[in-house]
């Protein structure tokens, strides 16, 4: 397995903690490039917003994961805003996990789970009568 292969299969490890998918399916990694001689290895990644609360912790975890490559003496990654990130560059398979619910869905899942929570709050000494 080339570095740039292994580099892809360890950033399929890494999450944005706010949404299910992976950083590369998102479409978050903009280049990968191995420069033999110098045994360096430099990504460029952009973020879903410039201000994204998470950034510090997916750009560490891109770069622990990354170092764990043998063969690298230096692994650099790049934060970079262009071009801007759009959902047109996820993958088809990060589109369908990121798809949301539908809202009648989540609003009926939410009732429910109100409606029994407050049944087991009832139902508890001291709880509302």
């Amino acid at each position: 397995m080339s570095i740039e292969e292994r580099a892809i299969e360890l950033l399929k490890t890494v999450f944005d903690p706010e949404i299910p998918v992976n950083v590369y399916d998102l479409g978050l990694i903009y280049r990968i490039e191995v420069k033999a001689e110098e045994k360096v290895l430099e990504v460029d990644m952009t973020l879903t917003a410039p201000n994204c609360p998470a950034a510090d912790f997916i750009v560490e975890d891109v770069r622990q994961k990354l170092e764990c490559i043998g063969g690298l003496e230096r692994v650099d990654v790049n934060l970079v805003f262009e071009p801007e990130w759009t959902k047109d560059m996820m993958t088809e398979e990060a589109k369908v996990k990121e798809t949301p619910l539908p809202q009648n869905f989540i609003r009926t899942l939410h009732k429910t789970l109100l409606r029994e929570d407050y049944t087991v709050y009832r139902n508890l000494p001291g709880g509302v009568q």
